[in-house]
């Protein structure tokens, strides 16, 4: 998310992938815990070793208006 880049990230970003990814503050998640992003913040996910449940709840949205910094994402 946006912010200060966390030093020594834990997240893997494939090499054609790191000119589409803009934010680099990481916040870890374990089992139970929750973040909560205000609206229009960009973000992105990635589960751990042994996978992730996300859950992602939402003020109203539509493709039409969702944002993405990834040109290849259609809508």
């Amino acid at each position: 998310m946006p912010g200060e880049s966390t030093p020594d990230i834990k997240a893997k970003i494939h090499e054609n992938l790191k000119s589409y990814v803009t934010v680099f503050h990481e916040i870890e998640l374990n089992p139970g815990e929750q973040y909560t992003l205000q609206p229009d913040t960009l973000h992105w996910f990635q589960a751990g070793d042994e996978g992730a449940v996300i859950s992602e709840f939402s003020t109203t949205n539509t493709d039409e208006i969702d944002k993405f910094t990834d040109s290849r994402i259609k809508r």
